[in-house]
């Protein structure tokens, strides 16, 4: 017997943003690390569309920087979408709708979830994090209706935002703006190889080039064509031509990501990816015989590369802190003792090491560094 599937839904405020659309620019200019300038006109609007399966262990941190971007809220509508849950998402998702919601700053939100069984797709037989045939179209549906909508509210970008992909930057959404690309991402980092965009393709797969290093590493900084870009990436729709998730031919796989590429470059549209700030993380994805515990350890191990630079950006805001991660217990690792030595002309380091070693549950004893100088 099918069981059906239930939706619980938040929505509001979906009129469209027509009558302001016309030759709305973003009069604000970038100099170095600042964005200063009058803004006479209404900021550019902005749908971002998020799709969520199987990630309570990072919403939190996800919709705290999401509120925490330095854009107009009113310029702002938010599209989320999530089913097949084996963890809290839909919880999580619902109470800060809720509080959204009763706030009205954004122009529109919609969520909806999937609450009831089953929770996994029917040929979803090996794991949860496992990638099938239904799963792709699924996908590559809800990512279409996504882009449908932010045209038929006359939104002017739509920006495709995983719920691993942690904007540290508050600028980012400005910036990227600015660049006034067709399709541009701002280059995410995981702590290794993996990141948001590709270097090369070939029939239609992942090729490494040395391109790839380059760009990953920043030994060349600015903004580079790229023949994907994938996982936070804007799309102008103000332009006459914009990409679809529409095959191109039959012989393309059947992946969202390949499909969106295949069909930009099909229209002329140029991907890009920008690495001249630090923008943010993203996890990288799992092998489909892995489980979610392999994403839990790999939050934590990613939690701290952010702590390095970031030290507060994962702070998470008040009302999501019941569903923060649990406190490691402390640990010496075995030994008698774990010494931080520091010198104290260096706070900034010792607060990064601090917020390291508490998200790792490390006891530590500090020690004053002797100073050379």
């Amino acid at each position: 017997m099918k069981i059906p599937l239930l939706y619980s839904v938040v929505y509001f405020a979906v009129s469209g943003w027509a009558q302001n659309n016309n030759n709305n620019n973003n009069n604000s200019t970038i100099i170095g690390e600042d964005i200063i300038g009058e803004r006479d006109e209404l900021e550019p609007s902005v749908l971002i569309a998020v799709l969520v399966r199987n990630k309570a262990h990072t919403l939190p941190y996800f919709l705290t920087l999401l509120e925490r971007l330095d854009y107009p809220e009113d310029r702002i509508s938010i599209w989320i979408r999530s089913d097949h849950n084996e963890d809290s998402s839909p919880a999580i998702l619902k109470a800060w709708a809720s509080d959204v919601e009763s706030r009205r700053e954004y122009h529109s939100v919609s969520v909806e979830t999937i609450d009831s069984p089953p929770y996994r797709q029917p040929d979803q037989t090996v794991s949860a994090v496992q990638w099938t045939s239904k799963r792709f179209r699924h996908v590559i549906r809800l990512k279409e209706a996504a882009l449908q909508i932010a045209r038929k509210i006359w939104a002017d970008y739509i920006w495709f935002l995983d719920a691993d992909a942690f904007i540290v930057d508050p600028q980012t959404l400005r910036r990227l703006i600015s660049k006034k690309k067709d399709i541009v991402a701002p280059m995410l980092s995981s702590g290794g190889l993996y990141s948001n965009f590709w270097g090369g393709m070939q029939n239609y797969y992942y090729v490494r080039t040395d391109d790839y290093k380059e760009i990953l590493d920043r030994k060349k900084s600015g903004c580079f064509t790229v023949p994907m870009v994938h996982s936070c990436y804007l799309m102008n729709l103000r332009k006459k031509v914009v990409a679809t998730f529409e095959r191109v031919n039959e012989t393309i796989p059947e992946d969202d990501i390949i499909l969106f590429a295949t069909n930009a470059k099909s229209k002329n549209l140029t991907m890009e990816v920008c690495n001249d700030h630090q923008y943010g993380f993203i996890l990288a994805p799992l092998d489909d015989k892995q489980d979610l515990r392999q994403d839990y350890a790999q939050m934590m191990n990613l939690r701290v590369e952010i702590a390095s630079y970031w030290p507060t950006s994962m702070e998470i805001m008040p009302k999501l802190s019941r569903w923060a991660p649990e406190d490691p217990k402390m640990t010496t690792l075995g030994f008698d003792k774990i010494y931080v030595i520091n010198l104290k002309r260096r706070p900034d380091r010792l607060l990064k090491m601090k917020n390291a070693l508490a998200i790792l549950g490390f006891e530590y004893q500090l020690v004053e560094a002797t100073d050379g100088r």
